[in-house]
C-alpha cells in the first residue's frame, strides 16, 4: 500500500484531465481511452476510499494485541481480519493472522527484508532466524529477530526502538497511522521487573532479552516478532525516503494549468500517430552481411547504437560502453560502468557478426549476433529501446530519443 495522500492528490489531477477530455469529446477532439477509463478511475476512488479507513479499522481492534497495519502487508488480510473480527470474535481473527505468518507464507517477504540498507547488513542472521522458524526452534528466532529490530531502529535514528523520547513519526506512512508503530514501540519497552514461567503471548523485549519472561519460546510470539520486523522493515523504507516524498507530494499538489494539460493531450495524441504509423522493417541478408563491413550505417537504426557498442568493447572502453546503456542503467552514475566492466573486461572481441535483426515493437529491437575472439565464438542477443533522455520509451519513428541498450545475454557459447 502507497502513499494515500500521494494517490488522493492524484486522483484530483485525474479529475481534471477527465474534465478537460469532456470538453475536447464536445469539440471532437477526445481520448477514447481516457473516456473509457473514466468509470474504472471511479471505482478505484471508492476503493481508495476503503484503504483509507480499513487500516485505523485493523490497528483499532488488533493494535493491543501486537498487530498493525504496514505499508507492504497484503490488503486483502488486513481487510479479512477486520471483517472476522466484526462478525466473530477476536481470538478467531487472531488465528487468521497467524496462519499468515506460517514460514512458507512469509518467505517472499523475508527475502525483500535484504532490500533495506541497515537490514541487509544484518541479512545473515535474518536467514539463521527464518532457518530456525521453519525448524520451529523458536527458542532461538525471537532474541534473534528482536536485536535485528534494535540494532536497525538505532542506525536509522541513533536511539534502539527500546529507548525512552525516540521520534518514530513519518510523513504521510501507514506504519504511522493512529500511532500504529507506538504501540508496537510500548510492547518492546514494557517494563517486566518479574521473572515469570507463565506463558506469554506479546513479544516483550525486555522481558525476553533481560531473562524474565522464561516462557516466551512459542510460535504466537516468533510470529509476531516477524510482522514486528516486516513492519519496521516499511518503517525504515518511509523514513529514509520521507523528504523526497514531502518534496514530490508538494510539487504535485498544485494542479496543472490548462494550457499544460492541453499540450500533453497533443503531445499524446501525437505517440499514438507514430504507433499506428510504424511497421516493423523487411531487412533482407544482404543489408544483415553489409552490417559487418566499414558500411555506412544509418544512425536512427538500432543496429548503429549496437555496432559502436561492439566497437568499443573492442578497445575496452568501459565509460563509453556505460552510455548506450539504457537510462534505466544510468540513473546511478557509477552503477552502469561497474556493471559493464564486471560483465565484459574478461571477454576479449576481436571481430564481431551480427546475424539477425527484429524490428519487435516500435521502440523495442533485438539483435542476434556472435563475437569472435582467439578461443572460440560466443552467441548474444541484445535487446534495445529506443528511448528520450529521462528514459521514457518513444517510438523509433517519432525521432524524440535514441537507440540504448537494455541487455545482452549470453545464447550460446
Amino acid at each position: 500500500m502507497d502513499s494515500l495522500d500521494h494517490h488522493k492528490q492524484q486522483f484530483k489531477f485525474f479529475k481534471i484531465i477527465l474534465a478537460v477530455n469532456n470538453i475536447f469529446n464536445k469539440i471532437g477532439l477526445g481520448s477514447k481511452t481516457l473516456t473509457e477509463m473514466e468509470p474504472k478511475i471511479q471505482e478505484m476512488e471508492i476503493q481508495l476510499e476503503e484503504l483509507s479507513t480499513i487500516p485505523e479499522k485493523f490497528n483499532s481492534i488488533f493494535g493491543n494485541k501486537g498487530w498493525i497495519v504496514y505499508d507492504t502487508m497484503n490488503f486483502q488480510i488486513i481487510k479479512e481480519a477486520v471483517l472476522i473480527a466484526e462478525t466473530n470474535r477476536i481470538e478467531i481473527a487472531e488465528e487468521f493472522l497467524f496462519s499468515s505468518l506460517k514460514p512458507d507464507k512469509i518467505s517472499f517477504e523475508v527475502n525483500r527484508l535484504h532490500s533495506v540498507p541497515q537490514l541487509q547488513e544484518r541479512y545473515k542472521f535474518i536467514q539463521h532466524a527464518y532457518a530456525e522458524y521453519k525448524n520451529e526452534k523458536y527458542i532461538s528466532v525471537i532474541p534473534i529477530l528482536l536485536m535485528i529490530i534494535d540494532g536497525s531502529v538505532a542506525d536509522t535514528l541513533g536511539k534502539g526502538f527500546h529507548a525512552k523520547n525516540i521520534d518514530l513519526d513519518v510523513w504521510d506512512a501507514i506504519t504511522t497511522i493512529d500511532g500504529g508503530i507506538n504501540k508496537i514501540k510500548d510492547i518492546f519497552r514494557k517494563g517486566r521487573n518479574k521473572t515469570t514461567k507463565e506463558k506469554i503471548l506479546l513479544p516483550y523485549r525486555n522481558g525476553i532479552l533481560h531473562g524474565r519472561d522464561l516462557e516466551y519460546d512459542n510460535f504466537e510470539v516468533a510470529a509476531k516478532c516477524w510482522h514486528f520486523l516486516f513492519a519496521i522493515a516499511d518503517w525504515i523504507r518511509a523514513k529514509s525516503s520521507e523528504s523526497e516524498r514531502h518534496d514530490k507530494f508538494l510539487m504535485e499538489k498544485n494542479p496543472p494549468r490548462i494550457s499544460d494539460l492541453i499540450k500533453e493531450h497533443i503531445e499524446l495524441e501525437n505517440k499514438k500517430k507514430f504507433l499506428s504509423d510504424w511497421n516493423p522493417r523487411v531487412l533482407s541478408d544482404n543489408y544483415i552481411k553489409s552490417l559487418n563491413s566499414n558500411c555506412s550505417i544509418n544512425s536512427n537504426f538500432p543496429e548503429f547504437a549496437l555496432i559502436e557498442f561492439l566497437k568499443l568493447w573492442k578497445n575496452k572502453n568501459f565509460g563509453n560502453m556505460a552510455k548506450i546503456y539504457s537510462h534505466y542503467w544510468r540513473e546511478d552514475e557509477k552503477l552502469p560502468i561497474l556493471y559493464v566492466k564486471n560483465m565484459f573486461k574478461d571477454i576479449p572481441l576481436n571481430s564481431y557478426l551480427l546475424e539477425n535483426i527484429i524490428d519487435e515493437a516500435s521502440a523495442i529491437s533485438e539483435i542476434m549476433f556472435q563475437i569472435i575472439n582467439d578461443s572460440n565464438k560466443i552467441h548474444y542477443k541484445a535487446r534495445l529501446i529506443y528511448e528520450g533522455e529521462n528514459g521514457e520509451p518513444y517510438s523509433s519513428n517519432s525521432g524524440l530519443g535514441n537507440w540504448k541498450i537494455n541487455s545482452i545475454i549470453v545464447i550460446e557459447k
